[in-house]
């Protein structure tokens, strides 16, 4: 289920809030391999101030019950941007993201293929924790294994051809906790 008040200024939301719930039941008597339950919410909050200038408030969290047959990558772009997939996982995960986005250029109409109408610059911290028992790990906070990241990147609002649109983001996200190498993502994603 999703409810989405976001407002947006061509392809880029500019203010509101959008909210997400998953929950997914897999049974074997419903003629699933396994037994298991998934559960995911989100919640992006988006809030405009000084002429398009954009504030993203970003909190996710998927939890796996029972015998999930997979795990969660922490690393996922969509959780903690700039750590490598695999390099923590488990069947429960949380992550929040802060982001500041900025105007660059407004109408552009830059002709290359298409035209190139905003260009959006962003940066972005993220904090994240993915285990097999993160809620239990709660009760004490020193056994929470958090990391941390920060980064920048462009969005570009890329039309291609005349009626499709595609939002363009590339960035470039960075460890705290570690002296690990920085990682580039290169996406197209609306959700965003």
């Amino acid at each position: 289920m999703e409810i989405d008040q976001v407002n947006r200024r061509g392809l880029d939301p500019t203010g509101g809030y959008a909210l997400e719930i998953g929950i997914s039941f897999f049974d074997r008597a419903l003629g699933s391999d396994f037994n298991y339950q998934v559960f995911e919410l989100g919640m992006r909050y988006y809030w405009s101030f000084c002429e398009d200038h954009i504030l993203m408030v970003r909190l996710k969290g998927s939890i796996g019950h029972d015998d999930v047959p997979f795990v969660y990558d922490l690393g996922d772009m969509n959780y903690v941007r700039g750590l490598s997939l695999d390099e923590r996982e488990g069947t429960e995960r949380w992550g929040a993201t802060l982001e500041y986005r900025f105007p660059l250029y407004r109408d552009l109409n830059f002709e290359m293929l298409g035209l190139v109408k905003d260009v959006r610059g962003f940066i972005f911290f993220d904090v994240g924790a993915c285990t097999t028992d993160v809620i239990g790990r709660f009760s004490d906070w020193n056994d929470v294994d958090v990391v941390y990241s920060i980064g920048v990147g462009i969005r570009l609002d890329y039309h291609f051809l005349q009626h499709f649109a595609l939002p363009l983001i590339l960035q470039i996200g960075k460890r705290l906790d570690e002296d690990a190498s920085p990682i580039f993502y290169a996406t197209v994603s609306r959700k965003f």
